[in-house]
């Protein structure tokens, strides 16, 4: 099982987009960090959150933000935490550039 990060701060529709995709292809858990978006994305959370519904993921949150590397450093800890099986990670940007 492989696990997928997603780091987003202040994100738009190209979130959801990408998690749409994601959840179409089964791919493992989608742990997704929002790192100190502030509450007027807290529509798109709120959606991602629907998406990912029970057991395909989670969202972590950052009260203020902290940088895409403390958000990862997050991630990871989360999923050595809960998903003990994990062989490594895939990381994406919420944008979908990579």
């Amino acid at each position: 099982m492989i696990p997928i990060i997603i780091p987003s701060y202040e994100p738009d529709e190209r979130l959801l987009d990408l998690l749409e995709q994601l959840t179409a292809r089964k791919m493992g858990p989608i742990i997704i960090v929002n790192d100190g978006s502030g509450p007027e994305y807290d529509h798109i959370f709120a959606r991602a959150e629907d998406m990912l519904g029970t057991g395909k993921g989670k969202i972590l949150v950052h009260e203020v933000n902290k940088g895409k590397g403390r958000a990862l450093k997050t991630a990871f800890a989360h999923i050595l935490d809960e998903y003990e099986d994990a062989i490594g990670v895939v990381t994406a940007d919420s944008d979908g550039q990579h």
